[in-house]
Parts: C-alpha cells; sequence; structure tokens
C-alpha cells in the first residue's frame, strides 16, 4: 500500500478524456468544474483562492463554449442547412461510437433541452 502513496496522479483531464471520449466533446462541454478543480486543488491554493480561480476558470469555459455554438450555428443561419444537417450526423455518429459516447450525448442534448425550455429569452418564445 505505501507504494501508492508515492505514485504521481495521471492529470484528471487525461483521465477524463479516456473516460468519456478522449477529448472529442471537448467543443460541446470544456474542460469540466470537477477537473479543474482537482488541478487547483493540486496547486495548495487556499479555499478562497481556490474558488475565485474556479469561477473565473468557468466563465472563461462558458464564454469559449458560447463562442464556438455561436460560429457553429452561424453555419446553420447564413449557409447551407442540408450541409449542416449532414456534418452534425456524421459527428453525431463518431461521438456515439466513443466509450461514454452514447451517455455523454444523452447527458448534453438533455441539459439543451432543459435550457431551452426554462430559458426566457430563447427562440421557442418569440
Amino acid at each position: 500500500m505505501a507504494g501508492l502513496n508515492d505514485a504521481p496522479l495521471a492529470d484528471p483531464v487525461v483521465v477524463f478524456a479516456m473516460m468519456f471520449g478522449e477529448r472529442k466533446f471537448g467543443h460541446l462541454v470544456g474542460d469540466l468544474a470537477v477537473v479543474t478543480q482537482q488541478r487547483l486543488q493540486d496547486e495548495g491554493l487556499t479555499k478562497e483562492a481556490t474558488a475565485e480561480k474556479l469561477k473565473a476558470a468557468q466563465d472563461a469555459r462558458e464564454n469559449r463554449l458560447a463562442k464556438l455554438l455561436a460560429t457553429r450555428l452561424d453555419e446553420w443561419v447564413s449557409g447551407d442547412k442540408e450541409k449542416f444537417v449532414r456534418e452534425a450526423l456524421v459527428e453525431v455518429a463518431e461521438l456515439h461510437e466513443l466509450h461514454m459516447g452514447p451517455q455523454m450525448l444523452a447527458s448534453i442534448g438533455a441539459r439543451a433541452h432543459l435550457l431551452y425550455l426554462h430559458d426566457p429569452h430563447s427562440a421557442r418564445t418569440h
């Protein structure tokens, strides 16, 4: 058992990638808070500093993902809709084949659906 205590821990991002799709979902979910939190804990920061850095990382993650989504949706709005759908279906098929792919896709879809239903500014209410 003592040998395990001396072993270096794997980077949480690498572990997450191995478990959930080899970072192929990065453009959809980014680095999750639990991964960022583990990295910050390894830095030995105070609770307050960790919380502040975690919030900044989450804000940056949300902004980056929002820009990626806006760029992607712009292709739908101003581009070839049939091509957009074909490419999206190919991507879904590829993601579905990854370890935990079906579960990740279902989770992302469920979250997007909940946000759509509960967002007062969504297209559904206009």
